[in-house]
């Protein structure tokens, strides 16, 4: 055994031996520093990582661990927040600090109590007993890479679940035994969710807020919070035509659920459905126009991958919970699906494909359908070098067939490019003719955003919104013409904790913005 090896072998005993015992949590396996949940501070450790030659930077780390704590926010609903909150050398109180050790045996990554009982501790660890570093990377496709986001997003579901891993042998899952890979990073998946719903319950936080322009988007006012007992912390989706305005959202229990109101934003709590023996992985989304809608979702299999699902029908059909199933064959998603009307009878629907294989998951895949949904077309790529880092959202002219994805990428440019420090906006502009799509070009603004961003086209102009990922954080608006290849005119405004909706018709000048917050 070398010097470098013989090193970290003792300081590995050490570290075991020190931590073995502050492990001891409640009996219901919650963590002693955030039982009662809330808002949980995490903090970054980050000279042990530069002490360690970690290969990367604070900010790429930073979004790791934004990311890894967004999917479980936002896909579980539950009464805890983990909130990145900047840096520390210390354990944190009633938190959790993430930390480089040197080595370990065995693993990559552990987590533990933190000057028990004061707080939770993650440790990455750079290298095996052995003397050999982890090859950490920031997207990690192959056996021997380490990829740092499924890592930390790992990690963050033992700080919320505690340190079992799963065994429910379910084909997708974050806390398997191989989620130090690339799986982890779109996760968690329904067997973590259902686990972590089994443990904390429901949350009673995300009131629903609804900001209006009136002047296609130049200004935004406070228009009033919708019911106060419609409350949900995942991503929203909202649709209005000449006849009325509808929000979808998902439940706390987890039911994809909308509620109807009119077109000037007043909503009839009268007007609420909730499907509730179905479940929403992550958010709902809609779109329609003249009377038809649809309704997408990402429900579980019977190996819990998430499925896309979609129900059409009028808004009395909604209100009477008889929408009909349209869902497409064999279609997987890391985020929530997006649904688009071209025209009478023609639709879109787009979602970032799950897949076995790493380099297909997130490639944007768009179905088209010239009958209502009840048959859609195979999947289509409009591009296959970027990839999409939660779900994709549409806006369309129906008047010309024109679709327009818009979609947020992960830290990847196609198979084994390089890491983006920050998450950007891209949107995709295509023609749509049939089943056939024609791809039109790629919008590239430095506009960065967390998850999937809204949209919705108002009278002259396209509307974007876009989150820039935790609770403190607002999101912020943009517009672009018709012929526009270019996002401009930001406004930012209401805080929010999930990605934003835009709701807008093509006849109106008004723009109709929703977002989630704590009160």
């Amino acid at each position: 055994m070398g010097n470098k090896g013989f090193v970290r072998w003792v300081v590995g005993t050490l570290l075991w031996c020190a931590l073995s015992v502050p492990q001891a949590r409640a009996a219901d396996l919650k963590w002693e520093p955030i039982k009662n949940g809330g808002i949980v501070p995490v903090k970054i450790d980050w000279q042990s990582f530069v002490d360690l030659g970690f290969p990367g930077t604070l900010a790429q780390l930073v979004q790791a661990v934004v990311a890894g704590s967004n999917r479980w926010h936002t896909s579980t609903g539950i009464p805890v927040l983990l909130n990145y909150t900047g840096t520390s050398s210390d354990c944190v109180p009633g938190g959790v600090l993430i930390r480089m050790e040197d080595s370990f045996s065995g693993r990559a990554a552990g987590t533990y109590g933190c000057d028990w009982p004061d707080g939770v501790l993650v440790a990455i660890y750079r290298g095996s007993t052995s003397g050999t570093d982890f090859d950490w990377t920031f997207w990690g496709g192959s056996d021997s890479e380490y990829d740092v986001q499924s890592t930390i997003t790992h990690e963050l579901g033992h700080v919320l679940l505690g340190n079992d891993h799963d065994s429910t042998g379910a084909t997708w899952s974050s806390l398997d035994g191989s989620s130090y890979r690339w799986t982890a990073r779109f996760g968690p998946f329904t067997p973590d969710v259902n686990r972590v719903r089994t443990l904390w319950g429901a949350s009673s936080d995300g009131v629903v807020h609804l900001e209006r322009s009136t002047d296609q988007g130049v200004t935004f006012a406070t228009f009033g919070a919708l019911p106060s007992n419609l409350r949900t912390l995942s991503n929203i989706g909202a649709v209005r035509d000449n006849s009325r305005l509808i929000l979808s959202y998902k439940s706390h229990g987890g039911s994809p659920c909308w509620i109807i109101g009119s077109t000037t934003g007043t909503f009839d709590t009268g007007q609420w459905w909730c499907w509730g023996g179905l479940k929403g992985l992550h958010g709902v989304n809609i779109a329609g126009d003249d009377d038809e809608y649809m309704i997408t979702w990402a429900d579980a299999d019977s190996d819990g991958s998430p499925v896309v699902k979609v129900a059409y029908g009028t808004a009395a059909d909604l209100a009477d919970g008889n929408g009909v199933y349209r869902n497409p064959s064999s279609s997987l998603t890391i985020g929530t699906p997006s649904v688009a009307k071209l025209g009478p009878n023609h639709w879109a629907l787009a979602y970032a494909k799950l897949d076995s294989s790493d380099t297909n998951t997130g490639r944007i895949a768009v179905r088209l359908s010239t009958d209502d949904g009840k048959t859609w077309s195979s999947e289509i790529y409009p591009v296959t070098s970027y990839h999409a880092d939660n779900g994709v959202t549409m806006a369309a002219n129906q008047g010309t067939d024109e679709l327009r994805i818009s979609f947020s990428f992960s830290a990847y440019n196609g198979n084994g490019g390089s890491y983006a420090e920050n998450r950007y906006l891209r949107t995709i502009r295509a023609t749509a003719s049939g089943t056939s799509l024609t791809y039109n070009g790629m919008m590239y603004p430095t506009i960065k955003t967390q998850s999937a961003p809204g949209m919705a086209r108002a009278a002259n102009y396209y509307h974007t919104g876009t989150w820039l990922g935790q609770g403190s954080y607002p999101y912020t608006t943009f517009r672009t013409t018709m012929s526009g290849t270019s996002w401009t005119d930001p406004r930012t405004t209401y805080l929010t904790l999930s990605s934003p909706a835009v709701a807008a018709d093509d006849s109106y000048t008004y723009v109709f913005l929703f977002g989630t917050n704590l009160d």
